[in-house]
């Protein structure tokens, strides 16, 4: 690790390169950019692909002209995501079509005529409707995953929707990125895959595509970013047209919240990166300094999940735990937050009943079943414990103190330090039982998800989450991920230089 370490610390400052190591360096280089071009030719679609993808989305972006101009006179479409700005990647295709609407429609109508006209684009492929700010219409078409999506025809700064601005973010996409910087952006996109942040969906909390777009437009190649993000600290502001060149502090106080701020060239006042949450920064930030200390294929794979054997790995962590319930189909944006409370009210209540939980993540397939895992030091504590009391000279607590203890307690006492304590007996000694008992109280669960967990939820031990994942789908592959250790750059000592 020493070693890893030093090599980044010299790797990383150009500057303070000894003379003599020069060709060290280079040759380091050479290997680094010899490693991404062998990526490159994995990721990059071959002139063959591309003609036809833009041949069906072509054909997709037609149809949803003639189907929306029937339902609304006014609309116009267009092609925007990867595919419109070639930055997409060979196995991962995503078609955007974008539908915009009047102005003057309301809310509600334009919710109604933007799935109606996704629902007449799609009819006869097998179609879900997914949330954003506002529902659309995807389907599966030809081999690949075509999404129409409904937007305001708005000028900035006058938005409607979240969605009015991508119009906007194409024309900035094309006027500043080359067939290098493509590339660059493909590699970015796969390594934040590989380490788990690439997305701005609530369950991931990454980096979104047009986010990419902006920081390889700001640092100019992918190998530059990774050198100016292992030292990023937050809150790091990247302002790529300059809005608050004379001020910056304003973005720091506009998004004071956000570990990473990524000024929006056609908007200033939003922060493209404001989905991006402390550990996937931080994920981000540990993940450059690995690779620029060993690079290697690893960051641009995708490690299997949920194929092994739970057994062995649930053995030796004593103090997992789960609580599963079911429900219908659900929008990933609305269930993400709400299962998120659900488990800090869970983590909260298990810490007053006495036992340390260390961490907890939650899961969903948002279609039937979710699943809250958490890992305690122990699902088992002792069932006496020490309970530390105030000094006898605070007369006010002492009183407050006593009244509690004294009829509760095994032993109260001025321990030789000089403080009241009392030896207490503890009501519940077992993580699960204490977690059934929890969910009795349904204020703790958020009103959405109310009925579904108090009708259906199970609250799983060790057995219980082995049985659970031969039988239900969603458990083993989140055990796995939760087990398992995301990050692989320092852990894994099986990469290998180029």
């Amino acid at each position: 690790m020493g070693l890893l370490l030093s090599h980044f610390a010299q790797y990383c400052a150009p500057s303070s390169k000894p003379l003599m190591h020069t060709a060290y360096y280079g040759l380091i280089e050479l290997k680094v950019e010899s490693l991404l071009e062998r990526i490159l030719e994995e990721i990059r679609p071959n002139p063959r692909k591309v003609l036809e993808v833009r041949a069906v989305a072509d054909r997709f972006l037609e149809r949803t002209g003639k189907v929306a101009r029937e339902i609304e006179p006014e609309a116009e479409v267009f092609l925007g995501g990867s595919v419109r700005k070639g930055t997409y990647l060979s196995s991962e295709i995503d078609v955007d079509i974008f539908v915009l609407l009047p102005p003057t429609l309301s809310r509600e109508e334009f919710e109604r005529v933007g799935l109606k006209i996704g629902r007449r684009v799609l009819e006869g492929y097998d179609v879900v409707e997914r949330w954003a700010e506002h529902p659309y219409v995807e389907g599966k078409a030809e081999g690949l995953n075509i999404s129409v999506i409904p937007a305001y025809r708005t000028r900035p700064p006058k938005w409607k929707s979240a969605v009015d601005r991508t119009f906007y973010h194409v024309q900035y996409a094309e006027e500043h990125l080359d067939d290098e910087l493509r590339d660059q952006i493909r590699l970015l996109k796969r390594f934040l895959k590989s380490i788990g942040v690439y997305g701005a969906e609530a369950a991931i909390g990454g980096f979104s595509g047009y986010l990419c777009e902006l920081l390889i437009i700001a640092h100019r190649s992918f190998l530059g970013l990774l050198k100016a993000g292992a030292n990023w600290r937050p809150p790091r502001v990247i302002d790529v047209e300059g809005h608050f060149e004379g001020s910056p502090e304003i973005p720091l106080q506009l998004f004071e919240e956000d570990p990473l701020i990524a000024v929006d060239p056609v908007d200033k006042g939003r922060n493209v990166a404001a989905a991006v949450s402390r550990l996937s920064f931080s994920l981000f930030i540990s993940a450059s300094h690995a690779f620029l200390s060993v690079p290697s294929r690893l960051f641009f794979e995708q490690r299997p999940v949920g194929r092994e054997d739970l057994r062995p790995s649930l053995a030796k962590r004593k103090g997992v735990m789960g609580m599963l319930f079911h429900h219908g189909a659900l929008i990933e944006d609305t269930l993400h937050p709400q299962l998120e409370r659900l488990a800090r009210n869970l983590e909260t209540r298990l810490r007053e009943f006495g036992f340390n939980p260390l961490r907890w993540d939650t899961y969903s397939d948002y279609r039937s079943s979710s699943l809250l895992l958490f890992e305690l030091q122990s699902l088992d504590i002792p069932e006496q414990h020490l309970h530390m009391g105030p000094y006898p000279y605070d007369e006010r607590h002492e009183t407050s103190f006593l009244q509690e203890n004294l009829p509760k307690s095994i032993h109260v006492w001025i321990t030789r330090e000089g403080r009241w304590a009392a030896l207490k007996r503890r009501e519940l000694t077992n993580a699960v039982t204490a977690l059934e008992k929890v969910l009795q109280d349904v204020e703790i669960i958020p009103r959405g998800i109310r009925g579904e967990v108090s009708e259906t939820a199970r609250v799983l031990g060790t057995e219980d989450l082995t049985e659970a994942a031969r039988r239900i789908e969603i458990v083993k592959p989140s055990i796995s991920h939760f087990l398992g250790r995301k990050e692989f750059w320092w852990t894994d000592q099986s990469h290998e230089a180029p």
